[in-house]
Protein backbone atom coordinates (compact mmCIF):
# COMPACT_ATOMS: atom_id res chain seq x y z
CA UNK A 1 0.00 0.00 0.00
CA UNK A 2 1.30 3.44 -0.90
CA UNK A 3 1.92 5.72 2.14
CA UNK A 4 -0.27 8.79 2.45
CA UNK A 5 1.37 12.05 1.41
CA UNK A 6 2.43 14.45 4.13
CA UNK A 7 -0.42 16.68 5.24
CA UNK A 8 0.51 20.19 6.30
CA UNK A 9 -2.86 20.83 7.88
CA UNK A 10 -2.53 17.69 10.00
CA UNK A 11 0.91 18.78 11.19
CA UNK A 12 -0.43 22.24 12.08
CA UNK A 13 -3.32 20.69 14.01
CA UNK A 14 -0.94 18.38 15.89
CA UNK A 15 1.13 21.41 16.92
CA UNK A 16 -2.00 23.27 18.01
CA UNK A 17 -3.19 20.24 19.96
CA UNK A 18 0.19 19.76 21.67
CA UNK A 19 0.35 23.45 22.62
CA UNK A 20 -3.22 23.41 23.94
CA UNK A 21 -2.52 20.24 25.95
CA UNK A 22 0.61 21.79 27.47
CA UNK A 23 -1.26 25.00 28.38
CA UNK A 24 -4.06 22.99 30.01
CA UNK A 25 -1.60 20.87 31.98
CA UNK A 26 0.27 23.98 33.16
CA UNK A 27 -2.95 25.72 34.19
CA UNK A 28 -4.14 22.72 36.21
CA UNK A 29 -0.74 22.42 37.95
CA UNK A 30 -0.97 26.07 38.93
CA UNK A 31 -4.23 25.37 40.74
CA UNK A 32 -2.23 23.43 43.34
CA UNK A 33 0.02 26.35 44.24
CA UNK A 34 -2.07 29.46 43.70
CA UNK A 35 -2.96 31.62 46.70
CA UNK A 36 -6.43 31.12 48.04
CA UNK A 37 -7.53 34.61 47.01
CA UNK A 38 -6.57 33.85 43.38
CA UNK A 39 -8.27 30.45 43.17
CA UNK A 40 -11.26 31.63 41.14
CA UNK A 41 -9.00 33.33 38.61
CA UNK A 42 -6.74 30.25 38.35
CA UNK A 43 -9.77 27.99 38.00
CA UNK A 44 -11.17 30.15 35.19
CA UNK A 45 -7.84 30.08 33.38
CA UNK A 46 -7.69 26.27 33.70
CA UNK A 47 -11.27 25.94 32.50
CA UNK A 48 -10.57 28.16 29.48
CA UNK A 49 -7.45 26.12 28.71
CA UNK A 50 -9.55 22.93 28.88
CA UNK A 51 -12.09 24.42 26.51
CA UNK A 52 -9.40 25.42 24.00
CA UNK A 53 -7.83 21.95 24.26
CA UNK A 54 -11.20 20.36 23.48
CA UNK A 55 -11.64 22.60 20.44
CA UNK A 56 -8.16 21.68 19.17
CA UNK A 57 -8.80 17.97 19.82
CA UNK A 58 -12.14 18.06 18.02
CA UNK A 59 -10.61 19.90 15.04
CA UNK A 60 -7.84 17.32 14.80
CA UNK A 61 -10.25 14.38 15.01
CA UNK A 62 -12.57 15.99 12.46
CA UNK A 63 -9.63 16.52 10.10
CA UNK A 64 -8.61 12.86 10.39
CA UNK A 65 -12.16 11.75 9.69
CA UNK A 66 -12.77 14.09 6.75
CA UNK A 67 -9.31 14.05 5.16
CA UNK A 68 -8.48 10.40 5.74
CA UNK A 69 -4.87 10.96 6.78
CA UNK A 70 -3.55 9.04 9.76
Amino acid sequence: MKPAPACGEKQALIKLLDDARAAYAKATRELDTCPRDKLNEAYNLADNARFLYEIARDAFEEHLKDHGCY
